[in-house]
């Protein structure tokens, strides 16, 4: 075998060998890649697993806590309408604690104006009873000289004088009931007298306007915001009082007026002079109240 024979067949052995390591480099790396695919078959398997169940928990845990936002934004619609309605409640509230404050006011300004009448009621019922005392003594002087015409006469006119004496009765009786009718302000008219029994209704107007006596003796006359609609009649009486609460001035009780005159909107009044304890202006307020 010549040199050259010698070169291949050992050239032909290595290239046995670096193939036979070749190959078995490839098997090894062909096992080693097969169990590490097996490996990471196994390992995504146990990820997709995983991811399973974490999609599973998440969308449970989505689903709970939209649950929960749903039941959160349901109480808060309902804490809003609560607050909503105490709200509402604290503006009734204050409104009627506005409401108290300016009737407490009224209350008080008619208190002191009732005080006030009060006292002017008094000092008429002193008048009165003077007047009274009055009346008692000269009823006494005419019983005694009415006593004595009756002797003189009993003996010859007995029928004449008994029908004298009822009609002096009566006639005394209606006169003493005009003269203090007259003195008290009322008219003896029977429509006048049966509008001034009829109660009239509580309500409150103003002053719309005041004329003096135009005849020394005869009293003023006042213009007030209440008519006929109101239910008011002649004869009627009306309390006239200054508020104070415009000018500043205290609350003052001025006297009565009694409706002589009615429009639908409108009455006019005779100032009653007994019972006036100031000057009545524009402006100021009437009722039936007291």
């Amino acid at each position: 075998m010549s040199f050259v024979g010698k070169v291949l067949v050992v050239l032909q052995l290595v290239l046995c060998l670096v193939f036979m390591a070749f190959a078995g480099a490839v098997n090894t790396m062909h096992v080693n890649w097969r169990k590490e695919s097996l490996k990471l078959q196994d390992k995504l398997k146990k990820t997709s697993s995983e991811l399973a169940d974490e999609k599973t928990n998440f969308e449970k845990f989505k689903a709970d806590k939209t649950t929960e936002l749903t039941a959160m934004q349901n109480r808060a619609g309902q804490a809003e309408a609560a607050n909503v309605a105490l709200k509402a409640q604290v503006d009734q509230l204050s409104k009627e604690d506005k409401d108290l404050k300016v009737a407490l006011a009224t209350a008080n300004q008619l208190a002191q104006i009732s005080s006030e009448e009060a006292v002017a009621r008094r000092n008429e019922s002193i008048t009165l009873r003077e007047i009274n005392n009055k009346l008692l003594t000269s009823r006494d002087a005419e019983s005694k000289a009415k006593t004595k015409l009756e002797d003189e006469l009993r003996s010859t006119q007995l029928d004449l004088k008994s029908a004298q004496t009822k009609v002096k009765t009566l006639l005394g009786d209606v006169a003493l009931r005009d003269r203090i009718l007259r003195e008290h302000g009322i008219s003896s008219e029977p429509k006048d007298l049966a509008s001034s029994v009829a109660a009239p209704p509580r309500v409150d107007g103003i002053v719309l306007s005041s004329k003096p006596a135009r005849v020394q003796g005869n009293s003023s006359l006042v213009e007030i915001s209440l008519g006929s609609d109101d239910g008011i009649a002649k004869g009627h009486r009306f309390s006239v009082y200054r508020s104070g609460l415009k000018s500043g001035e205290k609350p003052r009780y001025l006297g009565k007026i009694r409706i002589v005159q009615t429009t639908p909107d409108k009455a006019v009044g005779e100032v009653l002079e007994q019972d006036r304890t100031g000057a009545i202006q524009e402006g100021d307020n009437v009722t039936t109240k007291f």
